[in-house]
């Protein structure tokens, strides 16, 4: 969860201020428009999917903001729209969180049914404009590139203006094979799989810096927000099911690489917590559960070591365990919520009492609304 004070965490549960939304229109990160009037809308997140967040923003309709030409500022050639929202109290202070930085892709305007008149903006994160700018040429990634170098150099290629404080990557330890992309590849699509081949993902967070991480382990995340049942609870409602369609227990990578000595490389990686409803321990099948092996398999070009092969098997296990009950539900909006937070969710009725990885959450920009969150249980990751 993005980081706030207590008072706003008091705010959200308890209320006591007015709910409000910036939104600015930036080009290379200079400001050119400022404090365009939110009337609603909606900010979308979603771990699952390659270009994470999404948005859709109804502003105050105004003349000098219809687009007509390139340059005027919501014309979708770069322009960028920030939103931030959050609460201001009655003496005046104000706390903010980011929403996200999303890249203008389709303004609309024109008339209600009502007489009235209508302007909406809508956006995705930074990612979609790296997936756009496809390769118009061969692009060469030398032998012996850091994988963190590789990816942020393929970023640099659409936005030049990046500085290091718009990186916040770790170091892999992973070096890449030689890597010749083709004319129409998908830059982005590159980034994720180089990401995935050191055991990390990439992404855009919600202030539009670029990010690679470690794919997180829910297990050792303490909740970031309780929705119990009781007073102060700013739980809706809520469901749950269960569906073994996505429910993985194992990994088997293999590396494809064929440039350097030796067969490729495998790894093949179990949930073998015996407290698990996927446990599957090839040790030990006469005590695994009847679920059985149900193994995910990746390949990828980029696994050249047998640590780093086992590395992206557990990164891979660890966005798959627990797929099979899902938890969704909802709240009143808070916007520090993020992807992949732990929750607490209790709620008697139901039956559901446990700790969940957020997964995809949605929330809308309009005073009164709520927030839609949908989960997965967390579930132990093998040491």
């Amino acid at each position: 969860m993005y980081a706030v004070s207590d008072r706003f965490k008091s705010t959200v549960v308890n209320g006591g201020a007015d709910w409000i939304v910036t939104a600015d229109v930036q080009v290379k990160k200079q400001n050119v428009v400022s404090d365009l009037e939110v009337i609603d809308g909606n900010v979308s997140v979603d771990s699952t999917a390659s270009i994470r967040r999404t948005s859709s923003i109804d502003l105050l309709p105004e003349d000098h903001l219809i687009p007509r030409t390139s340059t005027d500022v919501l014309f979708p050639v770069g322009n960028e729209l920030i939103l931030r929202s959050g609460f201001r109290w009655s003496d005046g202070t104000e706390e903010l969180v980011p929403s996200g930085v999303f890249r203008i892709s389709k303004p609309q305007w024109g008339e209600t049914d009502d007489s009235g008149l209508f302007m909406r903006v809508n956006g995705y994160d930074r990612s979609r404009a790296v997936a756009r700018a496809g390769f118009t040429r061969p692009w060469t990634i030398q032998s012996g590139t850091p994988l963190e170098n590789a990816i942020q150099d393929i970023v640099m290629r659409v936005f030049p203006w990046f500085t290091e404080e718009d990186f916040l990557f770790i170091e892999t330890g992973y070096v890449t094979p030689k890597i010749i992309l083709e004319v129409g590849d998908d830059p982005w699509q590159t980034c994720t799989e180089l990401a995935a081949a050191a055991g990390a993902e990439v992404l855009f967070d919600s202030s539009g810096r670029s990010v690679l991480r470690d794919v997180p382990d829910p297990v050792y995340a303490d909740p970031s927000w309780r929705f119990i049942e009781g007073e102060g609870c700013t739980l809706l409602d809520l469901g749950g099911d269960l569906d073994d369609e996505q429910a993985y227990n194992g990994c088997v990578a293999v590396g494809q690489n064929t440039t350097d000595a030796g067969p490729p490389v495998r790894a093949v990686v179990w949930d073998t917590d015996p407290l698990s409803p996927t446990y599957w321990d090839p040790a030990y099948p006469g005590l695994s559960s009847a679920y059985g092996p149900v193994p995910f398999f990746y390949q990828s070009e980029y696994l050249r070591t047998q640590e780093q092969c086992t590395k992206a098997a557990w990164g891979q296990l660890k966005k798959h365990l627990g797929v099979l009950q899902k938890v969704d539900f909802t709240a009143i909006p808070n916007p520090a919520q993020e992807e992949g937070d732990v929750v607490e969710v209790q709620r008697e009725a139901v039956k559901i009492d446990t700790h969940c990885v957020v997964d995809q959450l949605q929330f809308n920009l309009g005073l009164g609304s709520e927030m839609v969150v949908n989960t997965r249980e967390r579930r132990v990751v093998p040491a």
